[in-house]
């Protein structure tokens, strides 16, 4: 039964030198017991190195123990070993004088599970990266171009392009693409001319058909993707990459289809949902780009940029916050001293529906809609789960509280208040280093007044923060609103953000 078990198991003597092993344990680790014979767990400078040595000490010492997950690299030590991350559980086994007779150590592989993890926190990262690019660049092809670079290099594509279709032709044009880390203009060398412009009426093209039809990713072989002969003028290009598979994603406006991403892979295989996810993702993000460019076009200067400005606080107060909060699960999770199983996939669950809510936010802020935290309660209900929801799964005290009798304020109030208590906190959450948190709103003598006060690190006001656009956005917001903010803070002293709104100044309801 040692032998056959599915699950990794080692018998070691007391002393950290190991007797026996079972064959998951060889499959898992890429050893045999000849390789470890000279080898006692109770020195490993890996296990030192990582901080897992106490667990092991405890362990020998007669306590079963649980070990965090660990990215162990037995090629480190053995020259046939691999590297895989391991949950591990140790069974002191003592005889009828309670004396540890042998050790037990269990391994369970969780490299799937981390491997997934990381690739989560490193899509987010990239979206992150490409949200705060677009809130601050003004020019379209630029942010385009970003996108194309970030999705190349996540799928670990050889390249991808980028095309927009003109409905008043009916044709596709090649606009640009991403090929070893450049992008290019959208001219390719085609068989017969340098420079040339692909473009492509996609008349009775079934490819794009199926694209207006589904509104959904598709991923074809090269061979699909060419049996259209509309395309066959790309096809030369593809070929020379050696690309075997194609994903194309629709960008998408109010339900109409104005462009395609595509991206490439050597491998004649289809693409893993995760990267679909992500690529969609991106997709978005250069719809609304495009969006913002043709309102530039259309508007007054002026106009433009206060909803440049809009739109800037809104993608910062929605998904740029509620990525953190992803991020801060996905730390969570890959946290050392998170070993339960159960415990880690809640924060990657807790992740997902943070992604779902900021997903659902961002659509909102777009058509500056009311946000739907005040849609499902009054002021004080959604500032309550806002903090119950940025401060799940993170070890803050919270403390949030109503003060006076609530009066009726007008929805542009109650949602800049809203967006200002989001971003004090996820300032708490991202720099403070706090264990408290607390939030007070209290109405008082014909005004309302929102204070978040937490008690970590603090700052120095007077001098100017790094890329600190969520304070200019506080800043913006109490300003429309007729509002003071006072932000009081000192190091290591905590920070306090107040807003106060005097409700016969405040806007209209």
């Amino acid at each position: 039964q040692f032998e056959q078990s599915p699950v990794s198991m080692q018998i070691l003597s007391p002393d950290g030198w190991t007797l026996r092993v079972n064959r998951a344990w060889e499959k898992l680790f890429g050893l045999t017991l000849a390789d470890v014979a000279g080898y006692n767990m109770l020195e490993d400078r890996q296990l030192i190195e990582k901080g897992i040595m106490p667990y092991v000490q405890k362990g020998f010492a007669g306590d079963a123990t649980t070990i965090p997950p660990v990215l162990y690299d037995a090629a480190q030590t053995f020259a046939a070993g691999r590297e895989c991350w391991t949950q591990s559980f140790i069974y002191p086994v003592k005889d009828e004088t309670g004396c540890i007779r042998e050790v037990v150590l269990i391994h369970q592989d969780v490299t799937a599970l981390k491997r997934a993890e990381q690739l989560a926190r490193q899509q987010t990262e990239a979206l992150t990266r490409t949200l705060s690019f677009l809130a601050i660049e003004p020019e379209l092809d630029k942010f385009l171009g970003q996108a194309l670079k970030t999705i190349t290099e996540q799928l670990n594509a050889p390249s991808s392009t980028l095309w927009f279709y003109n409905p008043a032709t009916n044709v596709i044009t090649l606009h640009m693409g991403c090929y070893d880390s450049r992008i290019f203009p959208g001219t390719v060398k085609t068989g017969t001319r340098d420079n040339a412009v692909i473009a492509y009426d996609v008349h009775d093209c079934t490819l794009w058909n199926e694209l207006v039809r589904t509104q959904q990713p598709i991923a074809k072989t090269l061979d699909e993707f060419t049996c259209n002969s509309q395309l066959s003028d790309h096809y030369p290009w593809l070929t020379a990459q050696k690309i075997q598979s194609i994903l194309m994603v629709p960008l998408l406006v109010d339900q109409q289809i104005i462009g395609v991403l595509s991206v490439h892979n050597t491998e004649r295989t289809y693409f893993l949902p995760e990267e679909t996810e992500l690529a969609q993702a991106l997709a978005q993000q250069a719809s609304l780009a495009v969006q913002l460019t043709h309102l530039a076009e259309q508007a007054q200067q002026s106009a433009v940029i206060e909803e440049r400005n809009r739109l800037a606080r809104e993608i910062h107060d929605t998904l740029a916050q509620g990525l953190t909060g992803i991020i801060v699960q996905l730390q969570a999770a890959e946290d050392v001293h998170t070993a339960d199983p159960e415990d880690r996939q809640a924060h990657i669950d807790r992740a997902r529906t943070l992604a779902r809510e900021s997903l659902m936010e961002a659509r909102r802020s777009v058509r500056a809609l009311r946000p739907q935290a005040l849609e499902a309660a009054d002021l004080y209900g959604a500032l309550s789960t806002l903090i119950q929801q940025k401060t799940a799964s993170t070890g803050i005290e919270m403390d949030c509280q109503i003060l006076g009798t609530p009066d009726l304020l007008p929805e542009e109030v109650e949602n800049h208040l809203l967006r200002i208590a989001g971003e004090a906190i996820t300032n708490t959450l991202r720099h403070a280093q706090a264990t408290r948190i607390r939030l007070e709103l209290a109405y008082e003598n014909g005004r309302v007044r929102l204070s978040v006060q937490d008690n970590g690190l603090g700052f120095d006001p007077d001098l100017p923060v790094l890329g600190g656009f969520g304070l200019i956005g506080m800043q913006e917001r109490a300003q429309i609103i007729g509002a003071q903010l006072t932000i009081t803070s000192r190091t290591e002293g905590g920070t306090i953000v107040t807003v106060v709104v005097a409700l016969d100044e405040a806007p209209p309801i």
